[in-house]
């Protein structure tokens, strides 16, 4: 996903650190994740962000399982009382 196209012109630069943790900078929270947020509000943002692996978004996943392992999901649905049920 981050490699597909050309980033916009005012993407951030993400870089890993020495730990090869991405972290967003924290003069991009502005235009590239809070653009409607007050300034203390980013600066919270900033704060307790939660870095992402490079390897998250450089290593390709496999072939999923559940193409391969039966599953299966459940719908719930709240229908009101007395009124019959689809």
């Amino acid at each position: 996903m981050f490699y597909r196209v050309k980033p916009h012109p005012r993407a951030p630069k993400l870089t890993p650190d020495s730990d090869g943790l991405i972290w967003l900078p924290e003069e991009a929270f502005a235009t590239a994740f809070s653009q409607n947020a007050l300034a203390d509000e980013r600066a919270v943002l900033a704060a307790v962000q939660r870095p992402i692996a490079l390897m998250c978004i450089t290593v390709p996943a496999g072939r999923p399982l559940w193409k391969e392992i039966p599953s299966w999901f459940l719908v719930a649905e709240d229908a009101p009382p007395n009124l019959p049920h689809d």
